[in-house]
């Protein structure tokens, strides 16, 4: 870069600085000028008034239009899961005193429990029905023997209790 270009710019830079305070306008002079002298010893000519940059229009942004939300639509509750506890019962003799009990759940559920089993003989469960959500029921020891309980809802679900009745002989000394 030459003598007289170092001279040009400080000129116009403390020329542009004057007329319009510090900014962009010499940030851009001062480069056009840098890029002027480094490729040519031609002076470059002096900056003028710059011309005004356009006034920004606005346009004015689209209204939002409103859709409508759909309805909510009420869903049927979730089917509840049948279920027994304990699934199974070990009776050590026969009679009342050896009885055992269980409950049978299905939350939600207002309908009928059916009880069906292969126990004829060995043991009796009581009741072999009842409303729901909740039913008890008791399972008393006749002879020695295992079967199974089943108990169903009206909505076809099924769950089992195994039973074992053992009954122990001999005294304790």
């Amino acid at each position: 870069m030459n003598r007289r270009c170092i001279v040009r710019i400080a000129r116009d830079m403390g020329s542009a600085s004057s007329r319009f305070g510090l900014g962009a306008y010499v940030a851009v002079a001062l480069i056009a000028l840098l890029t002027a002298c480094s490729e040519s010893t031609t002076p470059v000519a002096s900056i003028g008034t710059p011309s005004p940059l356009p006034s920004p229009t606005a346009s004015p942004l689209p209204s939002p239009t409103a859709s409508p939300l759909p309805s909510p639509t009420a869903s049927p509750p979730p089917l509840g899961v049948l279920s027994v506890n304990p699934t199974a019962i070990q009776l050590l003799g026969i009679g009342s005193g050896n009885a055992a009990s269980g409950l049978l759940q299905e939350t939600g559920y207002s309908g009928t429990f059916t009880e069906s089993d292969t126990c004829s003989g060995i043991a009796t469960v009581l009741p072999s029905s009842g409303a729901g959500p909740a039913l008890a029921f008791n399972v008393t020891g006749v002879a020695a023997g295992n079967c199974t309980a089943t108990f169903s809802d009206a909505q076809g679900q099924h769950v089992s209790t195994a039973i074992s009745v053992t009954i122990v002989s001999g005294s304790v000394q």
